[in-house]
C-alpha cells in the first residue's frame, strides 16, 4: 500500500474550462519543486502576515454564499445590492488523508500556532492565485496502520478567505 506523498499539489498555469475537455487528452502534470511552490505563492501577491500554508491537501471543497443587503417593501416588491466591496468570502473545507505522524504534527502546530486569529496564505488546489485565509476550526482523527506498521492520520480545516 502506498503512502501520501508529500510534494505540493499540483497547480495548472491556468483554470481549466469546458474547452479543455473538449480539446482531447490533457497535458501530463508536472509536480513544481517545493522552491517553485514557495516562489508561485509569494509572486501571488501575499497580503497576510507571511506565513505560508503549503501542504498538499487531498480534498477541498468551498461554500460561498454572496453577502447581499435585502430592503423589502410592503407590496412585495424588494431591492438586492451587494453588502460591500468584498462579498464573495470563499468557506473551505479542506481535508488530508493518510498523513504520516510528522506531516500531521507538522500541520497542527501550524495552525496551533495561528490559534484561530492569525491570517495566513494558502493556494487552493486548480487555483492560482493565493488566498488569505484563517483556520477558526480543525480536527484530527487517528487513521489505520500501513503496511510497515506505521500509522497514518487525518487533519481535516476550515479555511475562512479574508480580506486584507
Amino acid at each position: 500500500m502506498s503512502t501520501l506523498s508529500l510534494a505540493p499539489s499540483p497547480v495548472p498555469p491556468s483554470p481549466m474550462v469546458a474547452a479543455d475537455f473538449q480539446s482531447g487528452p490533457l497535458p501530463p502534470f508536472v509536480l513544481p519543486s517545493p522552491d517553485d511552490w514557495r516562489a508561485r505563492i509569494t509572486a501571488s501577491a501575499i497580503q497576510a502576515s507571511g506565513a505560508i500554508f503549503d501542504r498538499c491537501v487531498t480534498s477541498a471543497s468551498y461554500d460561498l454564499e454572496p453577502k447581499i443587503v435585502i430592503a423589502k417593501f410592503g407590496d412585495g416588491y424588494a431591492q438586492r445590492r451587494p453588502a460591500g466591496i468584498h462579498t464573495q468570502a470563499r468557506q473551505w473545507s479542506v481535508e488530508m488523508r493518510n498523513a504520516s505522524a510528522t506531516v500531521a504534527a507538522a500541520v497542527l502546530a501550524f495552525l496551533e500556532a495561528r490559534n484561530g486569529v492569525d491570517v495566513f496564505s494558502w493556494i487552493p488546489p486548480r487555483h492560482t492565485e493565493a488566498q488569505d485565509v484563517l483556520c477558526p476550526s480543525w480536527s484530527f482523527a487517528y487513521g489505520d496502520l500501513i503496511s510497515d506498521g506505521e500509522r497514518v492520520y487525518t487533519v481535516t480545516m476550515k479555511f475562512e478567505q479574508v480580506f486584507v
